[in-house]
């Protein structure tokens, strides 16, 4: 199923005991024709793979904060 189709009956779900049958209709028709312009996606709220890259910028953030005069205590709690 599509993230369209996917947020449509979502949707359709959170509203069904919100509207008569004809307004839900409608609302969903009105929905499917709107979105059929776009590319729904849901959000992805996954972690980000541990890289050399983003090692080597965590390094970078830590000896700039340790430059800035920052407590061990508050580095190692960043």
């Amino acid at each position: 199923m599509s993230d369209n189709m996917s947020f449509i009956r979502s949707m359709e779900t959170a509203l069904v005991a919100k509207l008569p049958p004809e307004q839900l209709q409608a609302v969903i028709d009105t929905a499917t024709r709107l979105l059929a312009d776009y590319d729904v996606t849901k959000k992805c709220m996954a972690l980000v793979p541990l890289d050399s890259k983003n090692v080597q910028l965590a390094k970078r953030y830590l000896a700039c904060l340790m430059v800035d005069g920052k407590s061990q205590k508050t580095i190692y709690q960043y």
